[in-house]
């Protein structure tokens, strides 16, 4: 394990030193980005007033505050190690060995390394001595840093399917969710889920007006469902919690596209299985085009400037083990992990030319929300929704995005040839009002991480600007609703164990330490997330409405035609992401607020704020079913799977 140097800026204030006969100062010579396979340089300059001998201690710092310590059979030997245990560069050193002036090289830095800052750090110690026992330090500790970004991973670009044409005019798409093996972390194998492959799936690319029709196989162990996030469809055509697909078996759906072009996904919706499933690898993106897409000057080749991006954390163990199960109450309120995916890569490098290019960010995480934007501050430009263009760019730095949501964004990159940058995560400047309470966050919550990198070659060929206007959003009165719906969210155990409503501890204060004694909340974890889920929807700890999923139990019935208005409020001390099926929405307010505007457009997920009100307005139009629902349900996943999920029916 790598240790946690967390006296380390401790030291840096204190330049107190047993004695002051050596001096030393450590310089990278190039503070250029560092790629993966490129040497870093270091010079010392190490001073010595004496003839005693002493030890040279050199380490790098990595984003996570983890320490490696690096090791060389001689002085400025280019053959080193790295130790994540304290380990002397070089010993008995003495001033007449000429260290002075000399460079360090350094060949590379070990390939399963995060992007970001680095930190190196070096001291001379009393010949023998522990580099944590301060008092026998030789010399203050010298320090500089450097950006590294790890591009041993170049982005990978998911197949993409246009379906083929059948006799009925429909376009057919084979899908076979399956079992695989991947290589997350370097000599290592993690066991994984993914479709037509071993994780994640395919883009399936289709147009407004096509007829589509499905195979898909189930080859899993165990059943599974899959649903079109985001697609206006008939309600048993969804691939909700009702359209199992048991194993061995193959489920064919079939449906018109009868929407406006927007990045969609699809994944699997069993209930109780969706967070364990989807975390192995079953999501797959759903670019839909029309007239209107078509006929702007946007980057449309696929893969080369208009890029499909599936961002998911993921705990992986040293050993490849890629568990979702939850060990904790901080993991309640959603599994999240250190390793930043993209395609199904940790940290990678898109290469791309010195053009506008064209992203579509999938937040395909199980719980975490990101606060993307650019480690220099690079203005882009977003430009779609969950369920369609805006109206016009939105030129921004930031963007959060919660689990389910969507957007496509434009970069203009003309005048970076040459550059790397780097996109990142600023959670620490989002999770204050994402989780109120500080035993919810997880480490990376407070912190900026990295997602991914982006080298900019030679100029590209797609002669392609920002574009003033995008299209036109056709506004729904809001004296056209003919009801305004509540829907409270909540969470914390209800008592007498869904009896009594009684008072809800929303507040989760009372709950002590989260991690070990769950604050008499104990008995919630079970042997395996199947029981956990069971415990958390049994003592009710994530609901609407004061209620949790029940299957046989249709929540709301809506008539078809009719226009509403969905008033969701956050009672909780953590944000939701409430994402409604069959439809697109338009956001009315935030706590009387009008939206932002890029939040002003067509949306099928929206993250609602602790202590936040948001009003959003929608049509119920083409399908009506009074026996087979569709859902509404918080999309972090454990949540959801836990039972903050309802049903309803549109009937005719």
């Amino acid at each position: 394990m790598k240790i946690l140097f967390t006296g380390m800026l401790l030291f840096l204030l204190n330049s107190v030193v047993a004695q002051a006969n050596w001096q030393i100062n450590l310089d990278i010579l190039d503070h250029s980005l560092k790629k993966n396979n490129e040497s870093l340089k270091l010079q010392l300059e190490i001073q010595s007033s004496d003839k005693s001998k002493a030890d040279l201690y050199v380490a790098v710092q990595s984003p996570d505050s983890s320490l490696l310590f690096i090791q060389a059979p001689n002085l400025f030997s280019e053959s080193v190690n790295f130790s994540t245990t304290p380990v002397a560069y070089a010993t008995n050193i003495s001033a007449n060995q000429g260290v002075s002036g000399r460079v360090l090289t350094i060949p590379q830095l070990p390939a399963n390394l995060p992007a970001g800052q680095y930190h190196l750090y070096a001291v001379i110690t009393q010949a023998g001595a522990d580099v944590f026992q301060q008092n026998l330090w030789q010399t203050p500790l010298a320090h500089d840093s450097f950006l590294y970004v790890n591009n041993a991973n170049f982005l990978a670009i998911p197949q993409q399917l246009t379906g083929v044409i059948n006799e009925q005019g429909q376009k057919v798409f084979d899908l076979t969710l399956q079992k695989g093996q991947k290589s997350f972390l370097p000599d290592t194998q993690t066991a994984t889920y993914g479709i037509n492959g071993h994780y994640l799936g395919p883009t399936l690319r289709v147009s407004r007006g096509d007829k589509l029709a499905f195979n898909i196989s189930n080859q899993l162990d165990e059943p599974s469902t899959i649903h079109w996030h985001g697609a206006h469809i008939p309600a048993k055509m969804d691939g909700g919690p009702h359209q199992i697909i048991e194993q061995g078996s193959t489920w064919k759906p079939f449906f018109e596209i009868k929407q406006a072009a927007a990045t969609l996904w699809y994944h699997p919706h069993l209930e109780g299985k969706t967070a364990e499933q989807v975390y192995k690898g079953l999501a797959g993106l759903i670019i839909i085009d029309d007239s209107v897409s078509d006929s702007l000057a946007l980057p449309n080749r696929y893969g080369e400037d208009d890029i499909p991006m599936v961002v998911q954390d993921r705990r992986i163990a040293d050993n490849g083990d890629m568990s979702s199960q939850l060990k904790n109450m901080t993991d309640v309120m959603g599994l999240r992990g250190k390793y930043m995916l993209v395609n199904g890569d940790i940290t990678p490098t898109l290469e791309s030319h010195a053009q506008v290019i064209r992203l579509r960010i999938l937040n395909g995480s199980n719980a975490r929300i990101y606060n993307f934007g650019f480690a220099d501050n690079h203005e882009f430009y977003q430009i779609a929704t969950d369920g369609g263009l805006l109206t016009r760019p939105v030129p921004l730095t930031r963007m959060h995005l919660a689990p389910g949501e969507r957007a496509e964004i434009l970069l203009d990159l003309r005048t970076d040839s040459g550059q790397y940058l780097l996109l990142q995560s600023f959670s620490a400047e989002l999770s204050p009002l994402t989780l109120k309470n500080a035993m919810m966050r997880d480490a990376l919550d407070m912190q900026t991480f990295d997602i991914m990198s982006i080298r900019v070659g030679q100029a590209g060929d797609n002669n392609l600007s920002i574009p003033a206007t995008l299209t036109t959003i056709e506004q729904i009165p809001v004296e056209n609703a003919v009801v305004n719906r509540p829907f409270v969210l909540q969470e914390g155990r209800m008592n007498n164990s869904m009896g009594d409503m009684g008072d809800m501890n929303n507040s989760m204060g009372g709950m002590g330490d989260m991690n070990n004694s769950m604050g008499g909340m104990g008995g919630m974890i079970g042997a395996n997330n199947t029981e956990t889920f069971a415990n958390l929807s049994n003592m009710g700890m994530f609901r609407i409405n004061d209620k949790v999923m029940d299957r046989e139990r249709v929540d709301e019935t809506i008539r078809l035609g009719d226009t509403e208005i969905w008033t969701i409020s956050n009672e909780a001390d953590m944000a939701h992401p409430f994402h409604i099926h069959d439809i697109q929405f338009l956001i009315l307010d935030r706590n009387g607020q009008k939206p932002a505007p890029e939040e002003a457009g067509w949306k099928d997920t929206v993250l609602v704020f602790p202590d936040e009100t948001v009003r959003v307005i929608t049509r119920f139009e083409d399908f009506a079913d009074p026996d087979v629902p569709y859902m509404y349900h918080c999309h972090i996943l454990e949540h959801e799977d836990a039972g903050m999920m309802g049903q309803f029916v549109v009937i005719p």
